[in-house]
């Protein structure tokens, strides 16, 4: 099986390794908060253009009990993918990925 076909069945090697293991999918969510994340007072979330890396990074978060209801939303011109995280998990999701590089976000996120 090549890796495109096996991105286009949704077993991307990455999705394989963070559902398999608990640090390796944390890593991956923080990278994606990182990258992605709109962390504000309210709450934490983590949208892209391309809905198969939403979906593939809900299904992470949400192996861990992590992830709201998947949703789509629109803007501007075209849609949005992605979730936010529990209000009763963000606590723990901190604890396991703080501090976060940029002062800002972390003092946000804490």
């Amino acid at each position: 099986m090549h890796e495109t076909e096996t991105w286009q069945n949704g077993e991307s090697k990455i999705l394989k390794l963070a559902l398999g293991n608990k640090r390796v999918a944390i890593a991956v969510l923080g990278q994606a908060l990182l990258d992605e994340g709109g962390i504000g007072a309210q709450s934490i979330t983590i949208y892209y253009t391309c809905k198969e890396e939403a979906v593939q990074l809900w299904r992470i978060a949400e192996s861990l009990g992590y992830a709201n209801p998947f949703r789509r939303k629109k803007h501007r011109n075209h849609f949005h993918y992605g979730f936010s995280i529990k209000a009763s998990k963000r606590k723990e999701l901190y604890d396991q990925i703080s501090p976060l590089p940029k002062p800002m976000k972390n003092k946000v996120f804490q």
